[in-house]
């Protein structure tokens, strides 16, 4: 399950990653451009590439949440079948004590 959720986080990061090269592949064109009909269409696509960039990294910040959930989450069930082994041991070893 924490598996899981960190193949998210990766995933979503690289997504991150590769609008933001996208838009700024689309920045260097715009700047590139002569204007007019060009010009607009690469500033609507900028406008496009920027909002998915936002999105993204959106969906990054609430995939390193539920990451980060999932952790707690082990660790409170590691913590908690430690004390359930823990007690488990020491009751078995005074049966074995008592039958000695």
């Amino acid at each position: 399950y924490l598996e899981k959720k960190e193949r998210k986080v990766e995933d979503a990061k690289e997504e991150v990653v590769n609008l933001k090269s996208d838009a700024s592949f689309c920045e260097n064109q715009l700047e590139e451009s002569r204007g007019g009909r060009e010009m607009e269409k690469l500033e609507q696509e900028l406008g496009y590439i920027i909002r998915d960039v936002e999105d993204a990294s959106r969906n990054l910040r609430l995939a390193r949440a539920e990451m980060e959930d999932a952790a707690n989450r082990v660790r409170d069930l590691e913590e908690r079948n430690w004390a359930l082994l823990s007690e488990y041991e020491a009751g078995r070893s005074f049966e074995e004590e008592l039958m000695d």
